[in-house]
């Protein structure tokens, strides 16, 4: 192999591993990730969230829930017997759980 398409070879090979990368990564790492619950490592560091604003999250508050990652708890519904944001609305109200 001559050196000239050797050089070639390592140049394209290093171009196409630095265009994969920018298009690779975690979900997490382009801000597209899970903030908590079941999956990953929890998240419940203070990242944002999208969409609008958190609404109270104490039982009896038939709406929105909260920000299970905001106030350190995740909101149970015993009827649908599944954590918010898996159940958009709990007729009971929802119940905060301390994560363990």
């Amino acid at each position: 192999m001559s050196p000239r398409y050797h050089g070639i070879t390592i140049a394209v090979t290093l171009a196409l591993f630095a265009f994969l990368s920018v298009l690779g990564g975690s979900a997490e790492a382009r801000g597209e990730g899970h903030e908590g619950g079941e999956h990953g490592s929890g998240g419940f560091g203070d990242r944002g969230h999208m969409g609008g604003e958190h609404v109270g999250g104490v039982r009896g508050d038939r709406d929105h829930p909260g920000g299970f990652d905001r106030d350190g708890y995740w909101y149970y519904c015993g009827s649908a017997r599944a954590y918010y944001p898996y159940v958009g609305a709990c007729p009971e109200g929802w119940t905060p759980v301390v994560p363990r």
